[in-house]
């Protein structure tokens, strides 16, 4: 009971401090910080279960980021949205907040947030071809970073998602590259 008392005060606390921060960058004329306070706003309405009340927080942080034609704080509100969506079920629509959200922003930890998000939702729908693509997208990108324990973690997941989907040769492969990166740690 103390558990849900603090996570309701938490996005209380959370849903004050966003809206602080909207009024700020409200002032400061401040449109990308005013998209994320939006967006984080949105978030936290949702989380305390007021769906209309972040759609409408999304929707206006929708509309800042087209006055600004601004395409990466554009694909931060899709990725909410479609965050949004996949919590309620709503595969479809997630999909395509998703990719809409993967084609408007630069190459960086938000792109493989949002590959992993993808590739969690095809795995969900069995849709392991798929799901083992965006998976491989992210590993590529991890390649170049050299971030092993990411590495280590995708390259599992990827065999995981290949056996499922019946391509052997291509797990195994990733179980031998994730050995390859333990060992070199």
């Amino acid at each position: 009971m103390s558990n849900l008392f603090s996570r309701e005060k938490d996005l209380k606390r959370a849903v004050h401090y966003a809206h602080r921060a909207v009024a700020c960058y409200e002032t400061a004329l401040n449109e990308d910080g005013l998209v994320q306070a939006l967006v984080q706003l949105g978030t936290a309405r949702f989380q305390e279960g007021g769906k209309r009340a972040a759609e409408h927080y999304f929707e206006q942080a929708s509309d800042v980021a087209e006055r600004a034609s601004d395409t990466e704080s554009m694909s931060r509100v899709r990725e909410a949205m479609a965050s949004v969506a996949q919590a309620e079920g709503d595969y479809s629509r997630a999909l395509a907040l998703y990719t809409e959200a993967a084609a408007g922003t630069r190459e960086g930890e938000r792109t493989l947030n949002i590959h992993r998000s993808l590739a969690d939702l095809f795995r969900t729908q069995e849709q392991w071809d798929d799901a083992a693509m965006h998976l491989e997208t992210v590993a590529n990108h991890l390649e170049k970073s050299n971030r092993a324990e990411a590495l280590i973690e995708t390259y599992s997941a990827l065999a995981e998602v290949y056996e499922a989907g019946g391509h052997k040769d291509d797990a195994a492969r990733c179980l031998q590259r994730t050995m390859e990166i333990y060992r070199k740690q």
